[in-house]
């Protein structure tokens, strides 16, 4: 008796789900396809990282110190005519003296020598040289890394002055420019939603 009572139990007890009875897609997948095909919910675009960095040489806004500087690379959305050239300007920096000044304008379709550019390149040496000074006194083998990369990070940059100077003369190659609304034209309406009624308040 007791036996057929634990038996009974056993059998009316709620038990796992098995594997065919798990649902076949996750939950949120379904959720979102149901929301893009229309089901009341709006459509989330996938984000572009690309337009979601910042360009340091932008010519729309000031290039903090470091940028301007101290910086260790070429921006990300640099001109392709700085691109181009960021081979042979490293090459003439570590080979020549002032190369790191000389290589940027000579090897960079559509530079300019200019006083920022000058400035921008002297002040970064200098900079660099007073930096490797001091880690040389902490520690000798930070110094003697900072005096061999010295070439390479005056040779950039100049090369960021040469693109922003590049992008201010609106010369850049490979750059989209900013997308300004045309005047009189409405933006397009964005897919799934629909244009509200007219209002009859008044």
């Amino acid at each position: 008796m007791f036996a057929a009572l634990c038996v009974a139990l056993s059998l009316s007890a709620p038990g796992a789900m098995t594997s065919t009875a798990l649902p076949s897609a996750p939950i949120l997948d379904t959720m979102t396809t149901s929301a893009m095909a229309g089901g009341g919910g709006s459509a989330v675009a996938p984000l572009n990282t690309e337009h979601l960095q910042s360009d340091p040489n932008s010519p729309d806004r000031e290039a903090s110190f470091v940028d301007r500087y101290l910086s260790f690379q070429l921006s990300p959305l640099a001109s392709q005519q700085a691109k181009d050239g960021m081979l042979l300007s490293h090459v003439v920096g570590y080979l020549l003296p002032c190369g790191s000044l000389w290589g940027p304008v000579a090897f960079t379709n559509d530079a300019e020598f200019s006083g920022d550019v000058v400035i921008t390149w002297f002040l970064s040496s200098l900079l660099w040289t007073v930096i490797m000074s001091v880690a040389s006194t902490v520690t000798v083998g930070v110094g003697l890394i900072l005096f061999i990369a010295l070439p390479y990070l005056s040779t950039t940059a100049t090369l960021n002055e040469v693109d922003r100077s590049i992008k201010k003369r609106g010369l850049a190659k490979g750059v989209d420019p900013p997308k300004t609304p045309t005047p009189g034209q409405t933006p397009a309406t964005p897919p799934g939603t629909e244009t509200p009624p007219p209002s009859y308040a008044y």
